[in-house]
């Protein structure tokens, strides 16, 4: 996760997570139940856990 030149990382709208294989076999199963990418199921999750 790099910054732009006169950009903070907190800006970038990235982050780089690395989880089990178990654990990203269940999150590729719940996004797939969803409907959703990945990333989206993810970013879903992370906004309902952090208010």
């Amino acid at each position: 996760m790099y910054a732009k030149k006169n950009q903070t990382t907190y800006e970038t709208g990235k982050v780089q997570l690395r989880v089990d294989s178990d654990l990203h076999k269940a999150l590729v199963i719940k996004a797939m139940q969803a409907n959703e990418s990945l990333n989206s199921f993810c970013a879903k999750i992370l906004r309902i856990t952090i208010p």
